[in-house]
């Protein structure tokens, strides 16, 4: 009997050989729903959902663009960063495509390749590279906990920065208005 079950078993994984992976198939979608969320709640200032993408700190290296140092940064700390410029381009959208992942039991690397476009006023300026992530698993989800874009080319112009930051700055985003009115409460009510 053991031995015809192992004969069906090794059958049916002939003929639907993605049934072996299943388990790297799931996570592999919801890595992918993970980079591509990224880009879409970005551009709709939807910065609580994601924040809840990211893991407790994360290294963030953006060195390829704007110079400096690879930094580590909490999920509060980076949503407010972006919080603070985002919001205020009257529009941006950061088109991902060609997503490949990689990925075991606890962790993955997945790498896209993005063209992100931001207009203000007159002003445009659009980026293409690729980004890199990585990402650990813990309690059945997947959190980014690196990320990477590495700058291929740009068009337009970085002055696109100043206005979108007076802008963000003179109508704050809710997510800055949320945390604005925590730290007031926070310290308000300490004991």
């Amino acid at each position: 009997m053991k031995h015809v079950l192992g004969g069906i078993i090794a059958a049916i994984a002939v003929v639907h050989p993605f049934l072996n992976a299943s388990a790297d198939i799931k996570d592999e979608a919801a890595i992918k729903n993970i980079v591509e969320s990224v880009s879409t709640l970005a551009d709709t200032g939807n910065f609580e959902s994601l924040e809840a993408l990211y893991a407790q700190e994360i290294e963030m290296d953006y060195t390829s663009l704007s110079g400096g140092e690879t930094e580590f940064k909490s999920p509060e700390a980076l949503m407010t960063q972006w919080a603070c410029v985002l919001p205020g381009f009257d529009r941006t959208r950061h088109e991902v495509s060609n997503i490949q992942v990689s990925s075991n039991d606890r962790t993955a690397t997945a790498r896209a390749d993005v063209v992100a476009y931001h207009w203000v006023g007159d002003l445009f300026w659009q980026v293409k590279g690729d980004y890199v992530y990585r990402l650990a698993k813990n309690g059945g989800r997947w959190f980014i906990n690196a990320h990477q874009f590495n700058l291929r080319e740009e068009d337009g112009t970085r002055d696109v920065f100043g206005p979108a930051i007076e802008n963000a700055t003179a109508n704050p985003a809710d997510y800055i208005k949320r945390r604005q009115t925590e730290q007031a409460v926070n310290g308000i009510c300490r004991i």
